[in-house]
């Protein structure tokens, strides 16, 4: 009887694992909408995610609520089709630091251009661009936007 419980909890276990460290696919459609699944999209390229497990840490009184820090502190990514290597590195930032932040991709209309130009107040700017509340980094720097998002109240993650 106890062995036979002992196998039921191993193979729980085992059938946990894969839970534990899934992976997710995120793409772009034509139009900038973002997707996520489980499988990649055929004939697409796709970023692989790995997600993290949900865990629930002991409060911190003295630091701000999450609440309150997305509320005042909202954060959104402007990156381009074109952009490369800087977007990316800006990703792996807001992604490393586990931001919850809004990707918004600059397209070609004028539209597009006329309101990223009203939000960055400048014509010379390229993505990617960060905006933090009201705050505008229009310049890709992986120390100065790391200080921002402390300033902020974006905890570096503990390794």
């Amino acid at each position: 009887m106890r062995s036979g419980f002992l196998l039921t909890v191993a193979l729980l276990v085992l059938h946990a694992i894969p839970l534990a460290t899934a992976k997710v696919y995120q793409w772009r459609d034509a139009d900038g909408n973002v997707y996520y699944a489980d499988q990649p999209p055929p004939g697409q390229a796709a970023r692989e995610r790995n997600l993290r497990s949900n865990i629930i840490g002991s409060g911190n009184a003295s630091g701000p609520k999450k609440e309150a820090i997305t509320s005042n502190y909202a954060v959104t990514l402007y990156i381009s089709q074109g952009c490369g290597l800087p977007c990316e590195e800006a990703l792996s930032l807001l992604d490393g630091r586990r931001v919850e932040y809004e990707v918004k991709t600059i397209g070609t209309s004028e539209a597009e251009m006329v309101k990223f130009v009203g939000i960055v107040g400048s014509m010379n700017a390229r993505p990617p661009v960060m905006v933090i509340g009201s705050d505008v980094y229009k310049t890709w720097d992986r120390t100065l936007w790391s200080a921002a998002l402390s300033k902020a109240g974006f905890k570096v993650p503990q390794r």
